[in-house]
């Protein structure tokens, strides 16, 4: 349960290795000092380790992903017939109860169940390809908007910067979301965002400003109540939103840890 010093710090998903927790194959950890110590001001973390939440243990075989076929499947680096691929997905389905309350997600790199990119995946003449861990891709598949990270990505001052807006816009959207979406409602939305949508990418974030005002025209003329238009158009212009958003940060400013 979350102290009463924590209950208004963002709501964030983290591989419990990262916080030191003695959850890896070898009986160890991974513990990242600026996750704990950094972005502990701004995040409550919900640490998760999705190998162990499935029965495997520690210590414990590790594991890694192969082609098999057109699939790709997580098995067992020395027992050919273990195979924890289907465990994984479910394992992420069956979390998706408090996946919907959090407002992001930070995995550990490289692993074949946690890894958001570049994990090794191995085919039969040994040839090396990237993909994701199983679990982080149900989660990303699931919640394709959900910023996601890995711990090394915080090496990049830009990056940390990036991702802790991502977080905090997310936040507001699932707010909004939660009080009242209106047109106008998601016009004071989008304003109050657009000076930090045009320092990642100008041109896409002003095609957006104007998509939005077409379509508030668009409902204005129809005289409707536009209620359904706006449920149909809210998701397209989040996804929008959040494309913009992984786009690289161009520029500095001062980052705004408030969530309203």
């Amino acid at each position: 349960m979350a102290r009463p010093e924590e209950l208004d710090k963002i709501p964030i998903g983290v591989s419990s290795c990262l916080l030191g927790e003695r959850v890896r194959y070898d009986g160890g950890h991974k513990h990242n000092t600026y996750i704990t110590n950094s972005l502990s001001k701004y995040f409550r973390f919900l640490p998760f380790c999705p190998e162990m939440d499935i029965g495997l243990g520690t210590p414990r075989e590790p594991v890694k992903l192969i082609l098999d076929g057109d699939n790709v499947r997580c098995v067992g680096t020395v027992t050919s017939t273990l195979d924890v691929t289907d465990q994984l997905t479910d394992c992420a389905n069956q979390q998706r109860q408090w996946h919907e309350d959090i407002c992001g997600y930070i995995f550990k790199k490289n692993s074949p169940s946690c890894g958001p990119d570049s994990v090794k995946i191995q085919d039969g003449n040994d040839q090396v390809q990237n993909g994701i861990g199983i679990y982080a891709q149900q989660i990303i598949q699931n919640f394709p908007n959900l910023p996601v990270a890995d711990e090394q990505q915080f090496s990049d001052s830009d990056f940390q910067e990036a991702f802790i807006q991502r977080v905090i816009i997310y936040q507001r959207w699932k707010n909004l979301l939660a009080s009242r979406l209106s047109w106008e409602t998601l016009a004071s939305f989008h304003d109050f965002h657009k000076a930090i949508l045009l320092r990642h990418d100008r041109v896409l974030a002003n095609a957006l400003s104007s998509l939005l005002k077409e379509s508030r025209l668009k409902e204005s003329r129809l005289n409707g109540s536009g209620k359904n238009n706006i449920e149909l158009f809210q998701q397209s212009y989040f996804d929008k939103l959040s494309a913009i958003l992984k786009t690289v940060l161009t520029g500095k400013n001062d980052i705004d840890p408030g969530a309203s």
